[in-house]
């Protein structure tokens, strides 16, 4: 008799914690997830299908909120994330995958921020990202690859800013861009041909910053203070030929310009 009573007992609270639909058996208010016609935040198996009735999420609810490790699945039955969780809020490991079984991204979460290492890939299985977050924001380095392998992009950052150089490339592996937010950036076109120069304070423009035609031939020179242009300002044609000519105070156009045509000759002055 105490066997049964005992064998009874097992599938009476067996029963009690069979899994239920998150979807149609709960109800969420005010975060917190209940069962339909009860007043205490639920504890247990949680699940959710598609329309197919294959599974689509599955995980464990503590006093209402998510809690351990949770799954979720693609139509087609791949896996595409796996969570944890503590007191409703993203804590430790997180996977993704892609539809096709590659892996998506990998990485930690510390009370619903990003924290540590993450890493990321191309749906073709090689790495497109990798870089360090604290409190969800950038620290160190942190760079970017196209899906041939070619780097695309590389920074330096502290507390979510870029403190330090940025490089990005072409995706032929030819450099893109160069410099710092203080400092000297440079930028380059495709062919290899240098596009621009010039140096930031503040991420504002000063000094003289020059321009170039992808031929190589100068396009532009002008003076900036405090990201404003100030002092003497010059274009060309894509022939070399010289296209205009003036001064700049304080952002306006001061003084003679001088405007001329294609083929070298004066087109016309404008006193300012």
């Amino acid at each position: 008799m105490p066997a049964v009573l005992i064998l009874y007992a097992i599938l009476i609270f067996g029963c009690a914690n069979e899994p239920i639909n998150i979807l149609t058996d709960l109800k969420l208010n005010d975060g917190l997830y209940y069962k339909t016609g009860e007043n205490k935040p639920y504890t247990g198996e949680v699940f959710s299908n598609f329309s197919n009735r294959t599974k689509k999420t599955s995980g464990h609810l503590l006093d209402g909120k998510r809690d351990g490790i949770w799954t979720e699945n693609y139509e087609n039955g791949r896996i595409k994330l796996k969570a944890s969780f503590k007191n409703g809020k993203a804590n430790g490991i997180r996977i993704e995958w892609y539809d096709n079984g590659v892996k998506k991204q990998e990485g930690n979460f510390k009370n619903d921020q990003y924290d540590g290492r993450w890493l990321k890939w191309h749906p073709s299985g090689s790495l497109s990202a990798e870089g360090n977050y604290l409190k969800s924001k950038e620290e160190g380095r942190h760079t970017f690859w196209y899906s041939n392998g070619n780097k695309k992009s590389e920074a330096f950052f502290s507390n979510g800013r870029i403190t330090g150089g940025r490089t990005d490339w072409y995706l032929n592996g030819q450099k893109k861009e160069h410099g710092s937010v203080d400092g000297v950036w440079t930028q380059w076109y495709e062919n290899g041909v240098r596009k621009a120069h010039g140096k930031y304070k503040n991420q504002f423009p000063i000094g003289k910053h020059l321009l170039w035609y992808p031929n190589g031939n100068m396009r532009s020179s002008t003076n900036f203070i405090n990201g404003i242009p100030h002092g003497p300002r010059m274009e060309w044609y894509d022939n070399g030929k010289k296209k205009e000519a003036g001064q700049f105070s304080n952002g306006k156009e001061s003084g003679i310009w001088t405007y001329y045509n294609e083929d070298g000759t004066v087109d016309g002055t404008e006193e300012y």
